[in-house]
């Protein structure tokens, strides 16, 4: 398999996984637009958690990745936990 393949491959589970995480996702318990973090920690799916990001949304505008799953990392060539993921996708490295 060339490395286009594989990269295609992994968008593709990628693709099929954010379907089956949006289902989960709407299913959680939530008072207002969103479920608290506790209430998708509480439930985890665990098919799911290679392809699971977790950010943290500062109020000014700050990211910074708290959890990223192995899938993401596959998918990115290296691990951006504890880093501002934004800056990290449009880094010269990138």
């Amino acid at each position: 398999m060339s490395d286009k393949e594989a990269h295609e491959s992994q968008i593709s589970t990628a693709n099929a996984a954010a379907e089956t995480f949006l289902g989960h996702w709407l299913g959680l318990p939530r008072e207002g637009l969103m479920p608290h973090l506790h209430s998708y920690l509480d439930n985890p799916q665990p098919s799911l958690q290679p392809h699971v990001a977790i950010v943290d949304v500062s109020f000014k505008g700050h990211f910074n990745a708290r959890l990223v799953g192995t899938e993401r990392v596959a998918l990115y060539n290296r691990n951006m936990t504890n880093t501002n993921p934004i800056q990290e996708a449009f880094s010269d490295e990138a």
